[in-house]
């Protein structure tokens, strides 16, 4: 029977996680700590993870599916069944009652539905959930296989095309200037630009190319910049210039107008109490995105090129999962080897005009305590460095409250209310629609064995 199905009416599963399969062993060979000692150039933090090409999160999936899951908590008091939340992320016409609405800057439309509405020739993953799906890997993972992601990398660096429209240009300058003004353009390193994404019988192909993270910030994230430097409002905003060009279908990702950088999505699980819990953050207003509040998930960004890209691997893992995992490491405290991440899904984002985004889940059985103090010492270690170091990396999370605090709290009715009035961003949304598509998934194998 579905795990869905299982619920009832008022029914709730109490997960029991005594039986299900460990967390793989963390191998670390001889030569891979000499490596990590010497912190080489080419340090592989994947390396630290024993996979063999075989998904090495696909004991844990299935062993909560054999036991049974009723709930899942935000943060470490707030619980939400899998009844209203896992019916609601796949495929309910009804749009979920916690996913932010509504949100604009002088940049960008972050508004699901508005997206959906302007993109309608285009299949969202959900209806009101704003990405369309280019590959996803659920059903090969429960398999126990990981996806094979291969990169094709093209050695000249992308060069950025401006538009025949000169209103349009003078709005991207305006744009540009308005970004510094409000310290959003901090930096400009280099970053992975798609411009094609290519589906294999048991994975992808990803054609990679270097950029610059003003790129990004002079296409896809102003895409509803409407500011004319003289003060007045356009109607020739990007958005409006490539909906004209393409109707109501996305760009071509290899269209030189838009960067079209690679996003990368994390969500972690761990446990409390005998169930299951994902480790979502509270954004700050200093990221260019997903800034105006509420639930995110667990550490999110974009791809960075390797510094030394001559002596890096053209490998997946070496120019994209290490940097995830550094990511992790730096955004919210993770060290190297204490998460196991797996690719679930490549798709493009319709708020950012078809940016190219990778969902990841995974799993740690580090104490939720553990998980708080490394959360919080990353958190201070950010705002140390940009105290000190001019146009240093803005502090992307804010203190956690509910993992933190949770028992201080009012009691859990009160914790539910407060995270639902907050909501989830699309991209947390996301996440969650990957974790329980895949959850179907290894339901799915595990009854056929």
């Amino acid at each position: 029977m579905h795990w869905r199905g299982q619920l009832g009416t008022g029914l709730i599963w109490q997960l029991q996680v005594a039986r299900h399969c460990a967390l793989a062993t963390m191998a670390l060979s001889s030569r891979q700590l000499g490596q990590r000692d010497q912190r080489m150039k080419r340090e592989h933090i994947v390396d630290q993870i024993k996979d063999e090409g075989k998904s090495i999160i696909i004991d844990q999936v299935k062993g909560f599916v054999r036991e049974g899951i009723s709930q899942i908590l935000i943060g470490s008091g707030l619980s939400l069944t899998l009844r209203s939340l896992g019916a609601m992320v796949l495929g309910s016409s009804e749009r979920p009652p916690f996913l932010i609405k509504k949100r604009r800057s002088r940049f960008l439309i972050e508004d699901p539905d508005f997206a959906v509405q302007q993109y309608s020739a285009e299949k969202p993953i959900s209806p009101h959930i704003p990405y369309v799906e280019l590959a996803n890997f659920s059903k090969l993972l429960a398999k126990g296989k990981k996806p094979r992601i291969e990169l094709e990398i093209k050695r000249d660096r992308f060069q950025l095309r401006r538009w025949d429209n000169e209103e349009t240009d003078w709005l991207v300058d305006s744009a540009v200037g308005a970004l510094k003004q409000e310290n959003r353009l901090t930096r400009d390193s280099a970053v992975v630009r798609v411009s094609e994404v290519k589906p294999t019988k048991e994975g992808c192909v990803l054609v990679i190319q270097e950029a610059r993270y003003k790129d990004q910030a002079m296409s896809n994230l102003i895409l509803d910049f409407d500011e004319l430097p003289n003060g007045q409002k356009s109607d020739e905003t990007i958005r409006a210039q490539l909906l004209k060009e393409y109707g109501s279908r996305l760009p071509p990702l290899n269209d030189d107008r838009l960067v079209n950088s690679l996003g990368c999505a994390v969500l972690v699980f761990y446990e409390l109490d005998g169930k299951l819990v994902p480790l979502q953050v509270m954004r700050s207003v200093d990221t260019a995105v997903f800034n105006g509040g509420g639930w995110h998930c667990t550490a999110s960004g974009a791809a960075e090129w390797p510094k030394d890209p001559r002596s890096t691997e053209d490998s997946f893992q070496a120019y994209i999962e290490d940097d995830i995992y550094r990511e992790l490491r730096d955004e919210v405290g993770f060290p190297p080897g204490s998460v196991k991440l797996e690719l679930v899904g490549v798709c493009r984002e319709l708020m950012r005009g078809g940016k190219p985004q990778l969902f990841f889940i995974g799993f740690s059985e580090q104490a939720p305590e553990k998980i708080a103090k490394q959360m919080e010492a990353a958190r201070l270690e950010q705002i140390r460095a940009r105290n000190e170091v001019k146009f240093a990396e803005p502090v992307e999370v804010l203190r956690h409250p509910y993992l933190h605090e949770a028992r201080e709290f009012k009691g859990k009715d009160h914790l539910e209310a407060s995270a639902l009035k907050l909501g989830f961003t699309a991209e947390a949304t996301a996440c969650l629609y990957y974790f329980f598509d895949m959850m179907n998934a290894a339901e799915h194998e595990f009854e056929t064995w």
